[in-house]
């Protein structure tokens, strides 16, 4: 499993956040491990191996 920590408090109000949301997304998918992206601001999501998001917070 990994596990991905992010402050992207400067990045809100833009649509970054969510972008590198889905570049964790690939990333599991690319290496079929689960991650876990834990933000203090942002989406928070548990992302399975194949890159589908399980939760979004």
């Amino acid at each position: 499993m990994l596990i991905v920590t992010v402050n992207d408090r400067l990045l809100t109000g833009s649509l970054l956040p969510e972008y590198h949301l889905r570049m964790e997304q690939l990333r599991a998918a690319e290496l079929g491990l689960p991650l876990l992206r834990v933000a203090n601001s942002g989406p928070t999501a548990i992302i399975n191996h194949r890159g589908g998001t399980a939760k979004v917070a």
